[in-house]
């Protein structure tokens, strides 16, 4: 199926299963409903949900650029229109809308997808809480160091220089222009941080824990039933069985 954004552009969504509760799975930079797949047939032969996944701009089916960062992340409430309104014409539902997003979908989820009224439950995996904190905390390390050690880190960068870590830095930068206001720190709320789940990898290179997740954790003093660290990284591959486990425990 295809659906249309607020600038026009169409995009290409996944809709499967029949349960009344509608799981949207929003995917990371790059995703695409073929990515999808892993998370959402689970949830719908083995928990009985029914599923929409979406390529974002650029991927897959959908047309748009795929570097349009911020319309990437507004794109999630036209992918809650359309999974609505095709669950309405089946006439099953949705008894409850549960947001499931990755990476940038995690900040889209978060920072658009949770002021939905319609939206009951947000899981954020892998997500940014604000550029501007995950791109100075490394010049923050910088401040009092002597030149060789200065030297060394320099080094150490060059050589780091291909690493994912070091492209996906580079990226984000490129696309966001090094700053948007479309980031959870801005939009989130005592009252809509009710509706989140954090999910976050120990050993993600690319968005480390301490530079996002354990900052929303920190502001909004979450309980422990609120988040949880999986022993993986950034994409949580051969661990999407525990973090299934862990989000139909909370629902």
């Amino acid at each position: 199926m295809f659906f249309t954004t607020r600038d026009g552009t169409t995009l290409h969504g996944r809709m499967a299963g029949c349960g009344r509760n509608l799981v949207i799975w929003s995917p990371g930079a790059g995703g695409n409903t073929i990515g999808a797949e892993k998370w959402c047939e689970p949830l719908e032969d083995n928990y009985g949900f029914s599923t929409f996944a979406y390529d974002l701009r650029g991927q897959g089916k959908s047309g748009g650029f795929l570097f349009d960062f911020e319309n990437q992340i507004q794109d999630i409430q036209y992918a809650i229109d359309a999974a609505i309104h095709k669950m309405e014409e089946r006439d099953k539902g949705p008894d409850r809308v549960i947001l499931i997003g990755h990476s940038l979908g995690a900040v889209a989820a978060l920072t658009i997808g949770i002021q939905d009224p319609r939206v009951d439950i947000v899981f954020a995996l892998s997500t940014l809480y604000s550029i501007e904190d995950f791109m100075v905390a490394d010049a923050k390390e910088e401040k009092n160091r002597s030149l060789v050690s200065i030297g060394k880190k320099m080094l150490k960068t060059f050589k780091a220089s291909l690493s994912p870590p070091w492209w996906f830095k580079q990226f984000i930068n490129f696309v966001s222009g090094g700053k948007t206001l479309f980031m959870p720190k801005y939009y989130l709320t005592e009252e809509l941080i009710k509706k989140a789940y954090i999910i976050h990898g120990t050993k993600d290179e690319y968005i480390p824990f301490e530079k996002s997740g354990k900052l929303i954790i920190d502001k909004y003093n979450l309980s422990k039933e609120r988040y949880i660290l999986i022993d993986a990284g950034h994409g949580f591959e051969n661990h999407e069985e525990n973090v299934l486990k862990w989000i139909i425990s909370k629902l």
